[in-house]
């Protein structure tokens, strides 16, 4: 997951995508996973899909918690 965040901080946001997918299918929830994944839906406008993806990483437990917070956050800003 951490590959796949830095290619998107990096601007690669295609291998990024392919790298924080590829981490949610090993591990359903991986909570940097699903906040990256979250990030990308939101920038495309799919506020429906990084509910989806967001809410399944709070569903299961967070190990930190600016972690937890930044879900969080992303998933309010879906709601909004």
């Amino acid at each position: 997951a951490r590959l796949g965040i830095f290619l998107y901080a990096k601007g690669n946001v295609k291998d990024g995508r392919t790298e924080l997918a590829a981490a949610r299918k090993l591990e359903p929830g991986h909570p940097l996973a699903c906040l990256g994944l979250g990030w990308l839906a939101l920038e495309a406008g799919d506020k429906a899909g990084a509910r989806e993806v967001l809410a399944e990483a709070l569903a299961r437990p967070v190990p930190s918690a600016s972690l937890r917070s930044d879900l969080a956050a992303a998933l309010a800003r879906a709601t909004e």
